[in-house]
């Protein structure tokens, strides 16, 4: 959770959904929906991806 606050800008609520989405992803599926949220924000933050 702290990855997400603090690398990609989530409220802790949205982190603590980010995490509950985690724990039943197998299930539900739900995950796909913070995936732009996570990876915008850390590149908003300065965090770069893996080279290509």
């Amino acid at each position: 959770m702290k990855v997400a606050i603090v690398g990609a800008g989530f409220t802790p609520a949205e982190a603590d959904q980010l995490r509950r989405a985690m724990a039943t992803f197998k299930f539900t599926g739900g995950v796909s929906h913070f995936f732009d949220k996570l990876v915008g924000g850390m590149v908003e933050r300065g965090y770069v991806g893996k080279p290509a």
